[in-house]
């Protein structure tokens, strides 16, 4: 039989219905040892934001679908507008065992500040895209702003005087909200925090004035039982859970649609074999009927975006953030 079985393939092979680097690389997929010990997925955003849950939806059930059960663990690395855990990820081995959860903040510093860092977005191997969220301005419900009408028009008559909080220094939600105070002809004080969760924070505490970010991140304070207004949001069409809210293309500013969307990559230079794994366990964890429902209920539109799509849904946002950091007279750093 083992005869048979070795012709057959050989015949095969020479007929050309199965390549020989499709054996070879088949032979070895199926017998990798991986994963052996835990895999730990870096992020760069506080917990409590956007990136950190859904990270941690993907660890739940990716590690149900690996051939070798093994926890995959999320670990915080806060700092340098999320820059930080990027670096510390690209000092480890590209053995699959060290991936990093990438949102716009980190393709955005990419875009701007390049020449900082010694890796690029073309140093990464991606596995997927997992999912999306719209971004949205608030501010608190109490607030004297009761539409976006009122907020330009105090912003007008007092420049610099209202203040918004982001995540980061040029940083995706920094850029695009400075890109949209000068479409609109306003000018807001900026201050920056560790991520979205504490800038969240800073609103509901009357540090700042309004927040502009994904409605994860913003959470249950902009439901109607929550402490937070929407004004606008950053899309082209209306957000179906909140239909009375305006877009700012509705407004006359046409930022087209914004929002975050959440990926999970490796170190280019990984072994295929292990880059398999991880995509094939990514995309039965995007198709598990349990892990969209997380995902809905956290906020987020379920993707699943491959490889492919994600490489160049990277390269759109690193492209348009790139324009926006020239529009504003910043140029490439």
């Amino acid at each position: 039989m083992k005869l048979l079985r070795r012709n057959v393939i050989t015949m095969l092979v020479l007929l050309g219905i199965i390549t020989l680097p499709a054996l070879i690389g088949s032979a070895l997929s199926a017998s990798v040892d991986f994963p052996t010990r835990p895999v730990i997925i870096f992020t760069g955003m506080a917990p409590g934001a956007a990136a950190g849950i859904i990270a941690q939806i993907f660890s739940d059930g990716m590690e149900n679908y690996v051939p070798k059960q093994q926890p995959f663990v999320v670990n915080y690395k806060v700092g340098a507008s999320g820059m930080m855990a990027v670096d510390y990820f690209f000092k480890q081995p590209a053995d699959g065992y060290s991936l990093i959860w990438i949102n716009p903040m980190q393709v955005a510093r990419l875009a701007t500040h390049g020449r900082q860092y010694a890796f690029t977005k073309d140093d990464l191997s991606y596995i997927g895209t997992l999912g999306s969220a719209p971004y949205a301005l608030a501010v608190q419900k109490d607030s004297p702003f009761k539409n976006f009408e009122d907020f330009v028009d105090y912003a007008r008559k007092h420049p610099e005087e209202l203040s918004y909080g982001h995540p980061g220094v040029a940083g995706d939600t920094h850029l695009y909200m400075e890109w949209l105070l000068s479409m609109i002809g306003i000018k807001l004080t900026a201050v920056p925090f560790t991520g979205g969760a504490p800038a969240v924070t800073a609103l509901l505490g009357g540090h700042t004035t309004c927040y502009m970010g994904s409605t994860v991140t913003l959470g249950t304070h902009i439901k109607p039982e929550g402490r937070l207004r929407t004004l606008v949001f950053l899309t082209a069409k209306r957000v179906p859970e909140f239909p009375d809210v305006p877009t700012c293309v509705e407004k006359g500013y046409d930022v087209g649609d914004l929002g975050t969307f959440q990926l999970v990559a490796a170190k280019k230079g990984t072994p295929k074999p292990i880059m398999d794994i991880l995509i094939e366990g990514y995309k039965k964890t995007a198709a598990d009927p349990e892990v969209k429902k997380k995902l809905t209920g956290a906020g987020f539109l379920a993707m699943d975006l491959g490889p492919e799509e994600t490489e160049k849904k990277v390269s759109r946002e690193f492209k348009t953030l790139n324009d926006v950091f020239k529009k504003l007279g910043l140029g490439a750093k």
